[in-house]
């Protein structure tokens, strides 16, 4: 597609920009789990995938601390909606324990929405001073309790993230007697924050791997005619980029089919729209 267009765009006029009209540069296809990954809890080494995993923005780094818990790790200051986990409690050089999602989940619209991404979370975890973050899945709304695959996209935050199970937040809790169920159950009906220290002190190292591909664009140049205004430019952009053969992941709506996936709006009518804008252009 990319040398189709480059041809297309030089029989206009065009000149080249960069090398013979490419500019290259990678793109991540895809993150996996490192090696090194590890949790310790109690002076015993957890299983990955099944008690812990790490998420795909996690920092690749080591840490170890007293594990608190901070409700849905919401630090929220509207006029129509407050609700802070942090004031009660200091966060700096902890391991927080955070619930996933919010105390809304049964609503398809709810205030709480926008404040209950993962990343989102931990990235406040971090403004507050926290080492690593555990996000862990009450019931209401994940009952299985199953791990997702690490989804690109996100960068790094800056400091570990986990995804555990009930299982071992439960572990970290029953020093306290409590466990995940009750404590979302009472978050979601009191809606009040809740934090406190567990006691509990965790260790382990986050280890992410992001594999990349080459890729390019298509940058061609229309040298402009007037001796002034040719030192200024003008961008006209479109993308050619789709779904590739698609596959698992690639966000096709037939991912069992691996065939070319021909993009048509908004794909190749932009480009479509490029190509004539370029022969009247240099016309």
């Amino acid at each position: 597609a990319a040398e189709y267009i480059c041809r297309e765009l030089k029989e206009t006029g065009l000149v080249s920009l960069y090398d013979k009209g490419f500019q290259k540069f990678r793109v991540t296809d895809k993150i996996i789990p490192g090696p090194a990954n590890s949790l310790i809890l109690k002076g015993e080494s957890l299983k990955m995938d099944v008690d812990f995993a790490p998420f795909a923005f996690s920092e690749n780094a080591s840490f170890n601390g007293e594990v608190v818990f901070a409700g849905y790790g919401f630090d929220i200051n509207e006029d129509s909606l407050k609700w802070s986990d942090y004031s009660a409690i200091g966060m700096k050089g902890k391991i927080v324990m955070i619930l996933r999602a919010d105390p809304e989940i049964e609503k398809n619209m709810s205030p709480f929405m926008k404040y209950s991404k993962d990343r989102d979370k931990v990235l406040q975890a971090k403004d507050m001073g926290a080492v690593g973050v555990l996000l862990v899945s009450g019931k209401v709304f994940d009952p299985e309790d199953k791990f997702e695959p690490l989804a690109k996209g996100d960068q790094s935050v800056g400091l570990p993230a986990f995804r555990i199970s009930r299982k071992i937040a439960d572990s970290i809790l029953e020093p306290k007697k409590m466990n995940i169920d009750d404590l979302e159950k009472k978050l979601n009906e009191l809606r009040h924050p809740d934090s406190f220290s567990t006691g509990v002190s965790v260790s382990g190292h986050s280890d992410v791997v992001q594999t990349t591909v080459p890729t390019r664009n298509v940058v061609m140049i229309l040298p402009g005619s007037d001796q002034v205004l040719k030192n200024e430019y003008v961008v006209l952009g479109a993308h050619f980029d789709h779904l590739g053969m698609g596959g698992p992941d690639s966000g096709s709506r037939i991912p069992d089919t691996v065939a070319v996936h021909y993009g048509a709006d908004d794909n190749a009518s932009g480009v479509g729209m490029m190509l004539e804008l370029a022969e009247k252009l240099a016309a």
